[in-house]
């Protein structure tokens, strides 16, 4: 797969995350869009390349748009009805490589029903999704084996058409072992051979999760804000 190709996706994913076209990801500058679609209360901003999409609900637009007008990006993301940030990254496709698997570690590949088997395991809640209901609900997963016990768990599951969000999760014990990158590295690999747009989000404040973006071959290509209190969503409400 073509970085271009992977670009065009990942463009289309967050034109309809924030209900706007795709061509306001090529301009430059900030742009500001109205979300028609959301049914809570929506305000999100997403820097990508030479763009900021500003993207509101009607029911918020008249009491957010005088904080966001003719800020700069940096300002933009410290608006105080915004919380937390996110970075998405793909694969750097310019350095594309398999990484080799650990030496006493086997790694089994689990996909469709096989899913099942996993069922009932702990302690992976950051590598696996789940319905509402518990059940697994993720595509594929690549699982890490000491023998028997699984120490670690990556996982995919499709978040928007020809792309899947990849998910990490290893036994403390484990850690800083070169497993988790490893994991996340074969995955993706195994993701982009079937033409599927492996994306990979971190938290900007989660230092372990970046490098492991990073030391598996991942890129940032985009920010965006994580959620907004107008919502109800943030803990600290009691405090606005």
């Amino acid at each position: 797969m073509e970085q271009a190709k992977a670009l065009v996706r990942i463009r289309k994913k967050l034109a309809s995350q924030l209900d706007c076209s795709e061509e306001e990801f090529l301009k430059e500058g900030v742009q500001y869009v109205v979300n028609q679609k959301s049914r809570l209360p929506f305000f999100q901003i997403v820097a990508l390349g030479e763009s900021i999409v500003v993207s509101v609900s009607k029911d918020v637009k008249n009491k957010v748009m005088p904080f966001v007008q003719k800020r700069t990006r940096e300002e933009l993301f410290e608006c105080p009805f915004l919380y937390g940030q996110t970075i998405g990254y793909l694969p750097d496709f310019k350095a594309d490589r398999k990484l080799a698997t650990l030496d006493g570690i086997t790694f089994v590949r689990y996909e469709n029903e096989e899913l099942a088997q996993l069922q009932g395991v702990e302690g992976f809640e950051d590598a696996l999704d789940y319905d509402v209901e518990g059940k697994i609900i993720s595509k594929i997963a690549l699982v890490a084996k000491d023998g028997e016990r699984i120490i670690g768990i990556a996982a995919a599951n499709e978040v928007f058409e020809g792309v899947w969000e990849v998910g990490i999760d290893v036994v403390k014990a484990y850690r800083r072992k070169k497993v988790a990158y490893t994991l996340v590295n074969n995955l993706s690999i195994e993701l982009l051979q079937r033409e599927i747009v492996p994306l990979y989000r971190a938290a900007s404040s989660n230092i372990a999760s970046q490098a492991v973006a990073h030391r598996s071959g991942f890129m940032p290509v985009y920010v965006e804000s994580y959620r907004t209190y107008l919502d109800g969503s943030n803990c600290f409400n009691e405090l606005t």
